[in-house]
């Protein structure tokens, strides 16, 4: 239960690239579907290496 931040920020960007996705399928071509993959995938990725540090922490301790 520790990491239900980090969990939220990965759904979260999960769903920044889904709905970026489908504003781009439904033709809207403005900044917010190309810059939203971004950051969700920016989101996932810091979230899953904050993850893997801690595990690396406990592990050491």
């Amino acid at each position: 239960m520790k990491n239900i931040g980090h969990y939220f920020f990965i759904a979260l960007g999960a769903s920044c690239v889904i709905f970026a996705i489908y504003k781009l399928l439904k033709g809207d071509y403005s900044s917010g579907p190309i810059a939203g993959p971004i950051v969700g995938l920016a989101l996932i990725k810091i979230s899953l290496d904050k993850i893997k540090l801690q595990k690396e922490a406990e592990k050491n301790k």
